[in-house]
């Protein structure tokens, strides 16, 4: 059975982290990696595994870990982002990774209690240091066997650790947007024209103790 779920501020919506629940998506398996790629493949890895295994055993905060905050906020803003003081970036990233923690955890939790094994393909090279990393995420059900394959952005930091800084599920049409592109495009934009940054920041801190008072 396929789960639902959302987070509703006004428009923003976080529906798209349901893609553990996508049913019986079936994928090809690439080959094993060379020896040579083998290394890359785990560095590229380990912030997925992460975030997976944390949210499986309730450390919210470790999961939080995984995911590259200033890349996602830039994506999401584009120029206004570098144009905000660090104190204000800091508050939307606290905010929107406390949606995570709050909606999106623990409904991923109760599938990945189904979580059989996640297979890796070779890391692809992007732009600035960026890396894509397919993950096919095997989940187990009482009557069928669920394989997603999800695409992760990896952004390479200062010392060279890798994080999560988008994801999408691998699609059919290779222009699909990505998650922060549908949340930009159908969620944020629009809410940030209407209300300007303080609008926007409130109205999401606003929902966020809405949220934790359920």
């Amino acid at each position: 059975m396929s789960i639902k779920h959302s987070l509703s501020l006004g428009l923003l919506s976080l529906s798209c982290f349901s893609f553990l629940m996508t049913p019986s998506i079936r994928v090809s398996h690439a080959a094993p990696p060379t020896k040579a790629s083998a290394s890359a493949q785990r560095a590229a890895s380990k912030p997925i595994k992460r975030l997976i295994n944390a949210i499986r055993y309730n450390k919210d905060a470790l999961a939080l870990k995984s995911f590259d905050g200033e890349a996602q906020g830039e994506l999401l803003f584009g120029a206004l982002w570098t144009q905000q003081p660090a104190a204000e970036r800091a508050r939307f990233v606290k905010t929107l990774h406390d949606f995570f923690s709050v909606v999106a955890f623990p409904k991923l939790r109760a599938d990945f209690e189904h979580l059989e094994t996640i297979l890796y393909g070779e890391p692809q090279p992007g732009q600035e240091g960026e890396l894509k990393l397919r993950a096919t995420i095997v989940v187990l059900h009482a009557l069928k066997k669920d394989e997603v394959p999800v695409d992760f952005l990896l952004k390479r930091q200062p010392k060279g650790e890798l994080l999560i800084s988008d994801f999408w599920i691998a699609p059919r049409d290779a222009s699909a947007p990505s998650f922060l592109t549908r949340l930009k495009q159908d969620q944020v934009g629009p809410l940030l024209k209407k209300e300007g940054w303080s609008g926007l920041l409130s109205a999401m801190e606003r929902r966020v103790a809405e949220l934790k008072k359920r």
